[in-house]
């Protein structure tokens, strides 16, 4: 009886919280709506394990996506295309006229404000979570509490699984937006279950895993705009050998001063060139309105803020840090190392300035530090375990 009144409680719960549905918005005839990879992962208020107490169990789930319209062919994205090719100097039937259309597009779409989305998280029988208003530049994000019956739900897991595994293996899950019957498009995207503890990687992507050249601003603009994509020499098979080496607790955190309309071009790449799947913390920014002087702020507070949310998301968990010495990694770094000695366990610096160790800037950067706190390296494939 316990049991069935248990049972009972729950559904009522979970139904309130997730499954009543609200009024969609439709996504227009040609939207888009990019649902961005998530994480899921038990909270660090994780109580009970067992089946007569699961309901207490939270878990911790995130939504974030974007709903657009690309707005193809408007004279205004025409004559901007335009413009930048005049800026760079190219001309129309050149390769890079086309790798700029491509690039450019997500820059100059028409944001969708003000729409209510919800999304299912798990397969044909997976949690319902409505979604609050897409802000003005077309974002939506959501943090939701779940216990135990709405991870298994989510993972198509049997009823009786209330064990260990649950807490300590990664798995993936489909995240699905919600349509109306008469729209058979499918928007969907990928949410991670992080196991409470194990191993992140907080990696930079500019001049860390892709070559960018960012302290030449004009250089940058091109390899942002015209040019493929480049991989820095063996690191993705670095990446690839730590999640190969650690239990199936690994997972991978970009966090990078790039714009969030680079996020399709930067997973495309990244998945191409065999990374592991990751997560993505990118920078917000609007042409129309004062948020596009983030491209050229200093990247240091915003990624210091960035990674210490992270670590506050996943407190259990231990993290360490790859970056390069183009901008102000090292110096971010280290202060991280020194306010999260229990959390975070080393920093890698690829050398793109061919500074030394000993050198005064990392003198001061890593200040306080232990040399094996650190390492500097110039060559991915001389890397050795992340701890």
């Amino acid at each position: 009886m316990a049991m069935t009144f248990m049972l009972l409680r729950t559904f009522i719960l979970t139904s309130s919280m997730v499954f009543s549905r609200q009024r969609l918005s439709r996504v227009k005839t040609d939207g888009r709506v990019i649902l961005f990879p998530t994480t899921v992962s038990p909270s660090q208020k994780l109580i009970a394990r067992g089946p007569n107490e699961d309901t207490n169990t939270r878990w911790i789930a995130h939504v974030h996506g974007w709903i657009f319209e690309p707005e193809e062919k408007s004279l205004k994205r025409r004559a901007f295309i335009s413009l930048l090719r005049t800026v760079f100097d190219i001309e129309k039937t050149d390769e890079a006229s086309d790798i700029l259309r491509r690039r450019a597009r997500s820059f100059l779409v028409d944001n969708d404000r003000g729409k209510r989305l919800s999304v299912r998280i798990g397969g044909e029988n997976g949690l319902v979570v409505n979604l609050p208003r897409s802000r003005a530049n077309g974002h939506f994000r959501k943090t939701v509490k779940l216990n135990n019956h709405d991870i298994m739900a989510a993972l198509k897991l049997p009823g009786d699984m209330y064990n260990e595994s649950l807490y300590n293996i990664k798995r993936t899950a489909p995240i699905t937006l919600i349509t109306p019957e008469d729209d058979d498009r499918e928007f969907s995207g990928i949410i991670h279950f992080l196991p409470l503890t194990g191993l992140s990687v907080i990696s930079d992507i500019d001049d860390t895993v892709k070559i960018s050249n960012v302290l030449d601003k004009k250089s940058l603009l091109r390899t942002t705009f015209l040019e493929d994509f480049v991989p820095v020499p063996g690191m993705s098979d670095l990446f690839k050998t730590w999640e190969k080496n650690i239990d199936a607790s690994f997972h991978l955190h970009f966090v990078s001063a790039a714009p969030w309309q680079l996020y399709e071009e930067l997973s495309n790449f990244l998945n191409a060139q065999g990374f592991p799947q990751a997560t993505f913390h990118l920078r917000s920014m609007r042409l129309k309105d004062k948020t596009i002087l983030n491209l050229f702020r200093s990247p240091l507070k915003e990624k210091m803020s960035t990674i210490e949310s992270i670590l506050e998301t996943y407190p259990e968990r231990q993290f360490v840090l790859v970056g390069d010495s183009g901008e102000k990694d090292p110096e971010c770094y280290g202060e991280i190392l020194r306010r999260h000695p229990n959390q975070v366990k080393k920093a890698f610096i690829r050398n793109v300035t061919n500074e030394t160790k000993s050198c005064i800037r990392f003198t001061i950067a890593f200040a306080g530090l232990g040399n094996e706190l650190w390492e500097l390296f110039d060559d991915a494939s001389k890397v050795g375990p992340p701890i």
